[in-house]
C-alpha cells in the first residue's frame, strides 16, 4: 500500500482509510496541516535494504527507537520503506515535525495521526482526548499515556525531522512520555541531532535502540545494487572507489548515480567525484552549511585545512578557545563530523563535506589559506607530530618552515620507522635547498640506506660532505648525523671493520648541546652498542655480541629509541638461536614481530632477523613447513633493505633447507650458495664464511660427493677450522665409511670440543659419535653418546637432528628404549620419527621408516588429484613453496621421486 494525498473532498490519512474533512481542525480550534501526517512518497524505484528493515523490526519491539544521522543518510526513506512494507508491529501514526511545533500543535497532530492510523477505537478515552492548550500540561500527558495503555496491542508513533523542533516544552513532554511509556507505545524518533533525552540512562536500562550513520551507510554490495537500478554499471575498482569516497552516504551515492547515468566517461567521473561536485556541493551547502550560525560556518571553514582535528588544533586554527566543545557539539548534531578512536578526542569531517568546506574557503578567503596551514604546521610541530607539521608547511609553500621542522624532527622520524615517509617529505623540498643543508642531505642518505639503495645514499653523502665543507664542517649535529650514516652504510654493505670503527666513533662523540638535540647520549650509546653487537655476531663472537646487544636494548628502551631496541632484539634472537636457546630465540623474534606490527614498522633488518630466527627454531624442532614459510618472509625482506650479512645468512639458511629436500634440489642450492658467498670483490664475514662452508659440505654429501666436501677444508680457501667444522668433518668421514676417523675427529672425551661447541652442534656431535661407535660395534659407548645427545636435546625440543640420522639413529633410539632408558620424551620422539618402539619392527621394510605428518597426509590426498602445486596451495591457503616442501618430504619418506609413483606407493601402504 502506498501513502498518498488526494486533494478532493477529503484528505486520506494512514492505514485503514480514516479521513478528515478538508480544512479539519484540532480540538483547540487550530487548523491541522494534513501533509504533516502523510508518510513521504518513496523515491522512484527505491532500493529495499532488507538488513535495515530487519534492524527496525527488532528495534521497535522496545519502547524507543532513535534514528540519528546527518542529512541524506536515508532515515526517512528507511522508515517509509518499512511502513510501506507493512512491517510495523501494529498501526502506525506518522508526524513530520517542523520549526513551528509547540506542545499544543505537535500533540494535536499526534492525536490526529493516532486516530487516522486506526489504532484508537471510537468511544475510548484516547478518542476524546484533546491537545493541551499550554505547555507543561501533565494532565494531558497522563490522559495520553493512560489511553495508550488501554489499547489492545502495540501502536507505532513516528516523529520525523525531530531536529526541527526547538520548543523546550515539546522536549520536556517527550522526556516525560519516554519515562512513563506503556508497553503499547513504540516511539520512533528520526533526527539529524541527538534529542535532549536521557540517552545514557535509557541505554543502561535497555529501553532504547539506536540506528546511526554507520548503520545507515550503504555497503559495497548495496552500492552496486543502487547503481544497477539506475542503469549504471562500473568496474569493481571504480565501484569501490566511489563507495570509499562517499563512505556509503546515501544522498551522495544517489546524486552520483544520477550524474553517472549516461555519462560519457564514468571512470573519469568517479576519479574526479568530490565534495565540490555541483550536485553534492549544492546539497551539502544548503542542507548542512547554510543551516549553521555564522560563527559555526566560520569555524568549519577555517578548520577544514586539517585532515583531522582535536580541540587544541582547532583553537590554533580559529585563534580562540572552545574548539573541543564545538567539535563535540557538531558530532552530536551529526553535522558530518565524527569522532575517531576510543578516546574520542580527535575528529574529522566527512571527506565530501571537507572538500566542500575547503573549496568554499578558497572561494571566500584565498589569502587566509596559507596562514591557516602555517598555524597547523606550528601546532603539529609543537605537539610531536612532525609528518603533519611538514606537510602543512609545504602546502603553505613555506619552505623555510618546512626545512626548520625537518631539521628538528628527521632523526625522530627515522627512529620511529618512518624512513619512507621522511624520504617523501625530503623529496618535496626544492633540490637546491635540500642539497645546501648538510644535515638534511645526510637524512636523505640514511633514508636511502634504510631501503638498501647504497649508490643513491653515497651520492647524497657526497652532497652532504660538500655542503658541510662550505659551511665550516656543519656543526655538532652534522657530525653526529654523518657518523650514524657511516654506521648504517657499513652495516648495509657488510663491512664489519668499518661498522666497528663507526660504532666506536659514535660512542666516543663529545656530548655537545647541538649533538644532543639530534641524538641524546642514550640514543648514541644504544646505536653504537647495537652496531658493535651486530658486527660481533657476524664476526663469529656470539658472547661479545650478546653483551653489546643486551646493553643496546636496555639503553634504547630507556631513551625510547624503538628502532634500536627492535634491531638489538632481532640480532639477539639470532644469537640465542646459534647458542641453541630455542625458546628464548622464539620469544625475542615473536616480540619483534608483534611490536613492529603494532607500530606499523616497515620491513628491515630487525624483522629479517626475527623471521630468520623463527625459521631456525622451527627447523630444529622439525617443523619444515613452518621453517620454510618464515624463511620465505625473511628472504623477501632481505632483498628490500636488509644488510649484506643478513642477506648472506638468509642464502645460507635457504641452502641448508635444501639439504632436507634431498638430491632433487641440492645442486640448485649449492650453485645458489656459491654465487652469493663468493661474489667477486667481497668477503663474507667469519661467521657466515664458516657456516657457508659447512652448508656446502652437507650439500655435497647429499649429492653423493663427500670427498668434495673434504676438499673444502683442505683447499686453503678458508681460515683455520673452528670446532663446528670438526662436526661436519666427522659427518663427511662417516659418509666415506670411516667411522673410526669420525670418532677421532670428534674426540669428545679427550678434547674441549664438546664444551666449545654451541648447543646445536654439540647435540649433533654426540649423535655422530654414537653412530660412529655403533658402526665399530662399540654398543655401550654408542649408548652413552646417545644419552648425552638426548639429554642436551630435550629441554629445548631439538628434533630435526635425530630425523636426519636416518635408520641408524632410529635403531639406536629404539634399542635404547628397549634397554629401559628413562629419558623424558624418548617414546614420543620415536613416535614422531615414525619408528615403532621395539627394534624387532626394524625388519618390516614395507612401511615408510618415517611417518608422514598430518599436513603431509593432507597434501598426499591432493597428489592423487589433477590439481597443480599452485592449485593445491590455493586450496590449503599456503604458499607454493610450502606445498613443494611437503611434496619433497613425501617423496623422500615414500622412497620415490615422482608424483605418480608416490601415489602408487601410498596406495600400496594403504595411506590413500
Amino acid at each position: 500500500m502506498r501513502w498518498r494525498v488526494e486533494q478532493r473532498d477529503h484528505v486520506w490519512l494512514g492505514w485503514g482509510g480514516m479521513r478528515l474533512p478538508g480544512g479539519a481542525r484540532s480540538a483547540d480550534g487550530g487548523a491541522l496541516l494534513v501533509t504533516k501526517l502523510v508518510v513521504p512518497e518513496l523515491p522512484r524505484g527505491p532500493l529495499i535494504r532488507s538488513r535495515l528493515l530487519d534492524v527496525l523490526d527488532r528495534a521497535t519491539q522496545g519502547p524507543l527507537t532513535l534514528l540519528a544521522a546527518p542529512p541524506g543518510a536515508g532515515k526517512t526513506v528507511l522508515l517509509s520503506s518499512w511502513l510501506a512494507g507493512g512491517r510495523p508491529p501494529g498501526p502506525a501514526a506518522w508526524v513530520t515535525c517542523d520549526a513551528h511545533d509547540n506542545p499544543t500543535r505537535l500533540w494535536a497532530h499526534v492525536l490526529a495521526a493516532l486516530r487516522g492510523s486506526g489504532a484508537v477505537p471510537d468511544g475510548t478515552g484516547l478518542a476524546g482526548t484533546a491537545a493541551p492548550l499550554s505547555p507543561g500540561n501533565h494532565g494531558f500527558l497522563v490522559q495520553l499515556l493512560n489511553g495508550l495503555a488501554a489499547l489492545d496491542g502495540p501502536v507505532v508513533v513516528v516523529l520525523d525531522d525531530l531536529h526541527e523542533v526547538s520548543s523546550p516544552g515539546v522536549l520536556a513532554d517527550l522526556r516525560f512520555l519516554v519515562r512513563h511509556a506503556p508497553p503499547q507505545l513504540r516511539l520512533v524518533l528520526a533526527s539529524r541531532v541527538d534529542p535532549h533525552l536521557p540517552l545514557h540512562r535509557l541505554r543502561v536500562a535497555g529501553k532504547i535502540s539506536e540506528i546511526r550513520a554507520a548503520d545507515l551507510a550503504f555497503t559495497l554490495a548495496e552500492t552496486a545494487r543502487l547503481l544497477a537500478d539506475a542503469d549504471v554499471h562500473l568496474a569493481p575498482s571504480d565501484l569501490e572507489s566511489l563507495w570509499c569516497r562517499t563512505e556509503g552516504w546515501a544522498a551522495g551515492l544517489r546524486l552520483a548515480a544520477l550524474s553517472l547515468r549516461g555519462h560519457p566517461d564514468p571512470v573519469r567521473f568517479v576519479a574526479e567525484f568530490t565534495g565540490d561536485d555541483c550536485a553534492v556541493a549544492g546539497y551539502l551547502a544548503e542542507e548542512v552549511l547554510a543551516g549553521q550560525p555564522a560563527e559555526v560556518q566560520q569555524f568549519m571553514l577555517q578548520t577544514s585545512v586539517a585532515d583531522r582535528l582535536c580541540g587544541g588544533l582547532a583553537d590554533a586554527l580559529v585563534g580562540r578557545p572552545g574548539g573541543e566543545a564545538m567539535l563535540a557539539r557538531l558530532e552530536r548534531e551529526h553535522a558530518f563530523v565524527s569522532a575517531l578512536g576510543t578516546q574520542r578526542d580527535w575528529y574529522r569531517y566527512h571527506p565530501l563535506f571537507a572538500q566542500l568546506l575547503h573549496a568554499e574557503l578558497n572561494r571566500q578567503s584565498p589569502a587566509e589559506v596559507p596562514e591557516l596551514h602555517r598555524r597547523a604546521a606550528a601546532w603539529y610541530g609543537a605537539n610531536g607530530l612532525p609528518t603533519d607539521a611538514v606537510h602543512h608547511a609545504l602546502v603553505a609553500h613555506d619552505v623555510g618552515l618546512a626545512v626548520e621542522l625537518l631539521r628538528a624532527h628527521w632523526f625522530e622520524m627515522l627512529s620511529d620507522g618512518r624512513a619512507a615517509v621522511l624520504a617523501g617529505l625530503l623529496d618535496r623540498l626544492p633540490a637546491e635547498r635540500l642539497g645546501a643543508d648538510p644535515e638534511l642531505a645526510v637524512a636523505a642518505a640514511v633514508c636511502r640506506l634504510a631501503v638498501g639503495a647504497a649508490e643513491e645514499a653515497d651520492a647524497w653523502l657526497r652532497v652532504a660532505d660538500e655542503a658541510a665543507a662550505s659551511s665550516d664542517g656543519g656543526g655538532g649535529r652534522f657530525t653526529t648525523a654523518r657518523t650514524i650514516a657511516s654506521l648504517h652504510r657499513a652495516r648495509l654493505l657488510g663491512d664489519l671493520t668499518a661498522a666497528i670503527a663507526a660504532a666506536e666513533a659514535l660512542r666516543s662523540l663529545p656530548s655537545d648541546p647541538l649533538g644532543e638535540d639530534l641524538a641524546d647520549g642514550g640514543s648514541r650509546r644504544s646505536r653504537a652498542l647495537a652496531g658493535l653487537g651486530a658486527a660481533a655476531l657476524w664476526d663469529g663472537r656470539p658472547g661479545a655480541a650478546a653483551v653489546h646487544l643486551e646493553g643496546a636494548r636496555a639503553e634504547a628502551e630507556r631513551s625510547r629509541r624503538h628502532d634500536v631496541a627492535l634491531d638489538a632484539m632481532g640480532h639477539l634472537a639470532l644469537v640465542e638461536l646459534l647458542n641453541g636457546r630455542l625458546t628464548r630465540a622464539a620469544e625475542l623474534a615473536a616480540a619483534v614481530l608483534e611490536r613492529a606490527g603494532r607500530g606499523g614498522w616497515p620491513a628491515g633488518p630487525a624483522l629479517t632477523c626475527a623471521e630468520l630466527a623463527l625459521a631456525g627454531v622451527r627447523y630444529h624442532r622439525n617443523d619444515l613447513a613452518g621453517a620454510n614459510d618464515a624463511l620465505e618472509r625473511a628472504a623477501v625482506m632481505a632483498r628490500t633493505g636488509s644488510d649484506r650479512s643478513l642477506a648472506l645468512a638468509v642464502a645460507a639458511a635457504e641452502a641448508w633447507l635444501l639439504v632436507c629436500a634431498g638430491h632433487e634440489d641440492a645442486a640448485d642450492g649449492l650453485a645458489g650458495l656459491r654465487s652469493v658467498v663468493r661474489q667477486p670483490g667481497t668477503q663474507a664475514p667469519a661467521l657466515l664464511a664458516g657456516a657457508a662452508r659447512r652448508v656446502e659440505a652437507r650439500l655435497l654429501i647429499t649429492l653423493g660427493d663427500p670427498a668434495g666436501g673434504l676438499d673444502l677444508f683442505d683447499a686453503g680457501e678458508f681460515e683455520q677450522p673452528v670446532p663446528e667444522d670438526a662436526v661436519v668433518l666427522a659427518r663427511l668421514r662417516l659418509a666415506l665409511g670411516d667411522p673410526r676417523g669420525a670418532a677421532r675427529l670428534l674426540a669428545l672425551d679427550r678434547t674441549a670440543t664438546a664444551v666449545e661447541l654451541p648447543l646445536p652442534a654439540r647435540i649433533e656431535a654426540w649423535l655422530l659419535d654414537a653412530v660412529a661407535h655403533l658402526q665399530m660395534d662399540e654398543h655401550d659407548r654408542a649408548g652413552r653418546s646417545l644419552e648425552h645427545a638426548l639429554e642436551l636435546a630435550g629441554p629445548e625440543g631439538f628434533r630435526r637432528v635425530f630425523v636426519e640420522g636416518g635408520v641408524v639413529v632410529r635403531s639406536l633410539l629404539a634399542e635404547h628404549l628397549e634397554r629401559g632408558a628413562v629419558q623424558p620424551g624418548l617414546a614420543e620422539l620415536l613416535d614422531e620419527l615414525g619408528q615403532p618402539a621395539t627394534p624387532a619392527a626394524l625388519v618390516v621394510l614395507d612401511v615408510p621408516m618415517e611417518a608422514l605428518t598430518e599436513r603431509e597426509r593432507i597434501v598426499l590426498r591432493y597428489l592423487s588429484s589433477m590439481l597443480s602445486a599452485s592449485e593445491i596451495a590455493g586450496e590449503l591457503y599456503v604458499s607454493v613453496n610450502t606445498v613443494k616442501t611437503h611434496v619433497r618430504s613425501i617423496y623422500r619418506k615414500l622412497d620415490t621421486n615422482r608424483r605418480r609413483d608416490a601415489v602408487r606407493r601410498a596406495k600400496e601402504l594403504q595411506l590413500l
